[in-house]
């Protein structure tokens, strides 16, 4: 996601950003970034991983394969998506992202060791397959166990956890063919389907 050069508040993100980098004593934060071009997001990471277009969600199937090979502790909450990520065919994973095995190997151990590891999703140029990647990157912080846990992921909906939200995304496409009435407040959440 390159939110320092276009999403709802670069200025605000730039704030939070240096913050990261240097706001607290003794700790400075690490951005490796996967962007298709290098953008300002891109420019300012520790790291950038130039992903092939349409390469991101081959970036995260590949990277939480080998999150699953790297011993993170499963559990009952992770055990389906770390099912998932087991099955990945790796090396097409590796071809189709664009980068080496290195780079995704690099990634991977760090958010493994990392102490508040987060994956920030968003296509960095629109392709057929963006919802599956920004769905699937969003997949990898349930696999790192940071869901509601300080600077991971948290959930405003009223809602205490990823489970319990689950059902109000699963199945998006149907239940908007099915209804009878949409109100739509300030997004459209179909943008990106087909």
């Amino acid at each position: 996601a390159d939110f320092l050069g276009g999403w709802t508040s670069p200025v605000l993100y730039a704030r939070r950003f240096g913050h990261f980098r240097r706001g607290r004593s003794g700790i400075r934060g690490k951005l490796i970034h996967a962007e298709s071009r290098f953008s300002q997001t891109a420019w300012s990471a520790d790291h950038w991983l130039p992903v092939a277009p349409g390469g991101e969600h081959a970036l995260a199937l590949g990277i939480g394969y080998l999150l699953t090979q790297s011993g993170l502790r499963r559990t009952t909450f992770t055990s389906k998506i770390y099912d998932f990520f087991s099955a990945v065919d790796f090396p097409r994973a590796v071809k189709e992202s664009g980068l080496d095995e290195d780079h995704l190997k690099a990634v991977a151990d760090h958010l493994a060791t990392a102490e508040v590891p987060l994956v920030v999703p968003g296509a960095s140029i629109v392709q057929p397959n963006s919802v599956d990647a920004v769905l699937t990157a969003g997949a990898l912080n349930v696999l790192l166990g940071n869901i509601g846990e300080l600077g991971g992921v948290h959930i405003h909906s009223g809602i205490d956890t990823f489970e319990a939200a689950r059902p109000h995304f699963v199945n998006l496409e149907q239940r908007l063919e099915n209804a009878e009435v949409i109100m739509l407040d300030r997004v459209n959440p179909v943008h990106n389907f087909p």
